[in-house]
């Protein structure tokens, strides 16, 4: 069996593990009924404002226990609710935030799953209060959530048998105080993240843990070697891509043999392993540092190691990546990566602009409707919109779904050289060869403020990740810092000397 294939085998084995130990703790009604508490009205149309949902899923005509997509309901209270696999609205799209402050209303509620649905912001600190004692599933997986989560997003939530936080941008230490109250915790899905820190030793103790998956963040630390009670009933383990070091104690090595997986593959454990892979492949321990067995980092020739590993991943994006892009016939002017890292959109010098998938190397769509050059584009960062600036003074939101532009922005008098959306998607920001940059709020299509500050076209521009900071570049030779807040100026650069 190739190693790729072992893989794949490997990561599809895992989903299925972790569905299967997810699926007690899961609440599934069939709809029907009617709903008779105001309270649970109140909190549904409150996420349906919020959520930015359609009508279609969410009609104000139908009952919603017998009607809405997602609601699952008993004795006419709701008691779980699933919006993975709903759409916001256009408008709403285009300004997606965490808000599902409904959820307080919900007091029955069992199961709450917006795995897919973009919510992006950070976790609210009065989740685990407002959210009904009853809880057991919570999974906003693949959401954009970002931040740190506080402990007491999780305190009063004793009844969870899954949680699943994995795929999302979270970061910071783990709720050292709160995780090991999850007493009933049967599935914990960390993975893919940006968690750092050690891995609570209490979560090792947690006596339900059927399924543990931290993989994929900046973990570190070394495991710990007593006073723990491993769960009896555990099936998956996965540690794998973190920075976790040391020896692997005896009580792990048990703990390793008896699951259905176990993967510490990709840390910086050392020693001697002393564990088999059980005979069936149910053990992944590549790429530490374990003498006793194959696959391993290299430890004595670090240099050569690092040159090896470099090389071949050059090797591998030059012939699967770095592929050349035809299609164009007059001159590239711009270009953007998607966020999903496979996607890329260009602008020529005849309007149009052709987004391509790299890992095919094929044109998936093309858009025309500027009258001069495309010399500017920007992913938005979460919906799947692309805004392309032009020669033609116009600036267009294009819906790469619907292949189609949904909106022309006019304010320009000359070519818009550079154009950036803001990190939470709200806004964007345009600068152009007038001298003038301008900030558009995409939810209201209306411009909000004009800089005009700048001597000279202005050439380029970014906008900070965590603060409400604008900085433009010019031909001046000046680089300005605004405050979005209050869009005041709050620092410049003098003109760059230059000397010969």
């Amino acid at each position: 069996m190739t190693r790729a294939r072992a893989r794949g085998l490997w990561a599809l084995l895992l989903v299925a593990l972790v569905a299967a130990a997810a699926a007690p703790g899961v609440v599934v009604l069939a709809q029907g009924g009617n709903l008779t508490s105001r309270s649970d009205l109140v909190g549904l149309y409150a996420l349906r404002g919020s959520l930015g949902l359609r009508a279609r899923d969410w009609s104000r005509r139908a009952d919603p226990c017998a009607a809405w997509a997602g609601v699952g309901c008993r004795a006419g209270r709701v008691v779980s609710l699933s919006v993975a696999g709903l759409r916001r609205t256009r408008l709403t799209r285009l300004s997606p935030r965490f808000d599902v402050d409904g959820l307080r209303n919900l007091t029955r509620l069992e199961a709450f799953n917006a795995a897919g649905f973009g919510l992006p912001g950070s976790i609210p600190a009065w989740l685990g209060a407002g959210l009904a004692p009853t809880l057991q599933s919570l999974d906003i997986s693949a959401c954009a959530v970002s931040g740190e989560i506080p402990a007491s997003a999780l305190l009063g939530l004793g009844n969870l048998t899954t949680l699943n936080f994995a795929g999302n941008q979270l970061s910071g230490q783990l709720p050292a105080t709160a995780l090991p109250r999850l007493t009933r915790l049967r599935t914990l899905n960390l993975s893919r993240n940006a968690f750092s820190g050690a891995l609570p030793h209490a979560v090792w103790s947690l006596p339900g843990l059927s399924v543990l998956d931290v993989s994929r963040n900046n973990l570190t630390g070394a495991l710990p070697t007593a006073g723990l009670a491993l769960p009896a009933n555990a099936q998956v383990v996965d540690l794998s891509g973190n920075f976790f070091y040391g020896g692997v104690p005896e009580t792990f090595r048990r703990l390793f043999a008896q699951v259905l997986l176990a993967n510490i593959s990709g840390n910086y454990f050392d020693g001697k392993l002393g564990v088999s892979d059980g005979g069936g492949g149910n053990v992944s321990f590549q790429l530490n540092c374990f003498l006793d067995v194959l696959g391993q980092r290299t430890q004595d020739m670090p240099g050569l190691a690092f040159f090896t590993t470099y090389a071949l991943l050059v090797l591998f994006w030059a012939e699967i990546y770095y592929q050349s892009l035809s299609g164009f016939t007059r001159p590239v002017e711009s270009v953007s990566f998607h966020s999903s890292e496979v996607t890329i959109g260009a602008g020529a010098a005849s309007g149009t602009i052709k987004i391509w998938n790299i890992e095919e190397a094929k044109v998936v769509r093309t858009f025309t409707g500027h009258r001069s050059s495309c010399a500017s584009l920007d992913f938005h960062p979460f919906g799947e919109f692309l805004a392309t600036g032009s020669s033609d003074t116009n600036m267009k939101i294009w819906d790469t779904r619907k292949k189609r532009c949904i909106h022309t922005y006019k304010g320009h008098t000359q070519r818009i050289n550079v154009l950036k959306f803001t990190p939470d998607g709200r806004w964007i920001v345009s600068g152009g060869a007038d001298n003038s940059v301008k900030v558009w709020d995409l939810t209201a299509g209306k411009l909000m403020h004009d800089f005009c500050l700048h001597e000279g076209p202005v050439n380029c521009l970014d906008v900070h990740l965590y603060e409400f900071l604008l900085a433009i570049g010019s031909v001046d030779k000046t680089v300005k810092f605004w405050d979005l807040e209050t869009f005041e100026l709050i620092g410049s650069s003098g003109p760059e000397v230059f000397f010969s």
